[in-house]
């Protein structure tokens, strides 16, 4: 992300849209007053070292946004209700997790205060403990109080009364890592299904045709969008899937608890291979094989997805898919922001991209 008005060329986030945001902050800051002109097109271009195309799209989506105008043959000029200031209520999100067991959660956290802060915003974090009840009672308790909005990591993939009312009432929402079907809102979400596929598709090339996937008992859309993604690359390759032997389920909280693993890795003939939906499952996985003797990756090859923090620390360091969880914080951010001070702006879908990351664990 772009810190003192650096723009980060290995951001998932596009070139523009942090250009936007530079601009906007110098905009709020009062750099320019109102009605005062910006500096031409090229000057931009120089000081921030980006093509003109680059530039124009930035531009255009601050006058879109309107923050500025452009005068056809004099430029472009920051409109007078750029820079207005609310509330400390009116400028106060909430970020709802269910849980905060990993790095996961609180890198996203990072994100979403880095934009917010930028803007004068305040961020208030809960978790729910994982409980659909718990999260429905409190987002009734926060859309009823003075917040402008939520960004919500959602429990499950079911639709509840709040959603639907925040949805209805355009009371501002932004989904973020899953979304609900049913609920007309904002979400950001990593590419599950691309992930998985490059992931299956490594593990095809390295020979493997036993490829098993692992999930837990969770309705989430990511986790639904990742088995389809291990399905597409088994059918691709002309590869069968057998349910009843190579693929299993586990519980997914506080613990996963690793009893169906057991038999799963010691079936005849057993997965030569295994998906984890993520990489809690895969180190259940890699815990259990260890147990039955199965050496990673010689008798048992690994891929898990998220790339939380421990997974290059492991004796045999995971390959995993990478999600730009900072990314998908900030972008969340900016969505609810943008939502906030305009109900009418089109949903926003933004699926941002998955990385690959080999390591040793699945042998190449």
């Amino acid at each position: 992300m772009h810190v003192n008005n650096l723009i980060d060329r290995k951001s998932s986030i596009p070139l523009y849209l942090q250009l936007s945001d530079i601009l906007l902050q110098e905009i709020e800051r009062g750099t320019w007053a109102a009605d005062q002109q910006i500096p031409t097109e090229p000057e931009l271009s120089r000081r921030f070292d980006v093509a003109r195309g680059t530039l124009r799209q930035a531009l255009a989506k601050l006058e879109t946004d309107g923050y500025l105008r452009r005068e056809r043959g004099r430029g472009t000029f920051v409109n007078e209700l750029a820079g207005r200031q609310g509330t400390a209520a009116d400028r106060q999100l909430a970020f709802v997790v269910p849980y905060v067991r990993d790095s996961f959660a609180t890198t996203i956290l990072s994100g979403v205060e880095r934009y917010a802060t930028h803007h004068g915003w305040s961020v208030i974090f809960r978790h729910v403990e994982n409980d659909p009840l718990y999260q429905r009672r409190l987002l009734q308790e926060l859309m009823s109080g003075p917040l402008s909005g939520v960004i919500l990591y959602p429990v499950e993939s079911h639709s509840s009364e709040p959603l639907r009312r925040a949805s209805q009432s355009g009371f501002p929402l932004v989904m973020i890592d899953r979304y609900v079907l049913g609920v007309h809102a904002d979400y950001v979400v990593a590419d599950n299904f691309g992930g998985a596929l490059r992931a299956v598709q490594h593990l095809i090339a390295l020979n493997h045709e036993r490829i098993g996937f692992v999930s837990w008992r969770d309705d989430a859309s990511s986790i639904a969008q990742r088995q389809t993604g291990y399905r597409q690359a088994m059918a691709e390759s002309g590869l069968v899937v057998d349910d009843a032997t190579m693929t299993c389920e586990v519980p997914s909280y506080p613990d996963i608890a690793p009893d169906a693993l057991y038999p799963f890795l010691t079936r005849t003939p057993r997965p030569t291979a295994v998906f984890a939906a993520n990489d809690q499952i895969a180190v259940a996985v890699y815990r259990v094989a260890r147990e039955l003797g199965l050496r990673i990756p010689q008798d048992l090859a690994l891929v898990g997805f998220g790339n939380l923090d421990f997974t290059s620390q492991l004796d045999v360091p995971l390959t995993t898919v990478s999600m730009p969880a900072l990314d998908m914080g900030y972008m969340a951010a900016r969505a609810l922001i943008e939502r906030s001070g305009n109900a009418a702006l089109p949903i926003q879908r933004l699926i941002m991209p998955t990385e690959l990351v080999i390591r040793q664990s699945c042998g190449g």
